[in-house]
């Protein structure tokens, strides 16, 4: 049974067509589906059980844009909320939690999930310009690159939320065009260790099933717990004064 969408028919209509309505079919079949102005710009997706939100630009209705979120709706659909798995146990874990924000679990598992369905969305006929509003951005300039040097140095595992979310927008990025070969060059040589974590869950999550991803994010916590604790020099507290203010200042 399909769903009434906020008397929105006129610019779902304008959303869908030949390549995405069987798609919109069954995400509106199984779901909910409420549609909301993005308060960004950007276009979103939001699942809980039943219920679906998708945020659009009403004044920048785009059919590529609203065929990715119901891409990351289908992925809920069929099981995957790697998402929210990765900020509970971020949020749940003493060691990870004081120096992780929130919005960084949100960032992995969008651009795992992105691996996932990229193919999918080219089939579909999608532009592949329009995957992402940066698709042909690099994700770690040299600029950046520098930058994030300095804060290791200076801060070492205080600035590992920085550290993690270029690791994970270099690995992820499914912009072929794009050469990540020196980043990832300079990425493994600032840390190893950090950067065999990241890829390792890459690696697992590109070979398992999309519902079966809580061994790998469990394996994947643990050992950057670990990989913290062994560069702790002060006591956490310490840590979280850091990373207080960084947040504070940003």
């Amino acid at each position: 049974m399909e769903h009434t969408i906020m008397n929105n028919s006129e610019i779902i209509n304008n959303l869908i067509d030949s390549r995405s309505q069987k798609l919109w079919q069954e995400i509106n079949a199984h779901f909910t589906v409420s549609i909301e102005q993005t308060k960004d710009g950007n276009y979103g997706c939001f699942t809980l059980d039943e219920e679906a939100i998708i945020y659009i630009d009403f004044q920048n209705l785009c059919k590529d844009s609203f065929a990715h979120e119901l891409l990351h709706a289908q992925m809920s659909m069929n099981g995957c909320y790697i998402n929210g798995c990765l900020k509970i146990y971020m949020a749940d874990s003493p060691v990870l939690s004081v120096l992780l924000k929130t919005e960084l679990g949100d960032h992995i598992g969008n651009v795992l999930q992105h691996i996932r369905f990229y193919d999918l969305y080219l089939e579909l006929g999608f532009d592949k310009t329009k995957f992402t509003i940066d698709y042909n951005a690099h994700k770690c300039t040299e600029a950046e690159l520098s930058s994030l040097e300095f804060l290791y140095q200076n801060l070492s595992y205080s600035c590992l939320d920085t550290h993690l979310g270029k690791l994970f927008a270099v690995l992820c990025d499914p912009n072929p065009d794009l050469d990540y070969s020196s980043a990832k060059v300079k990425l493994r040589k600032l840390d190893p260790e950090l950067y065999r974590i990241s890829s390792n869950l890459v690696e697992q999550w590109k070979q398992t099933e999309i519902d079966n991803y809580r061994p790998a994010v469990t394996e994947f916590i643990g050992k950057l717990e670990k990989w913290v604790k062994r560069k702790q020099r002060y006591s956490v507290w310490v840590h979280k004064l850091v990373f207080d203010i960084r947040r504070l200042l940003n």
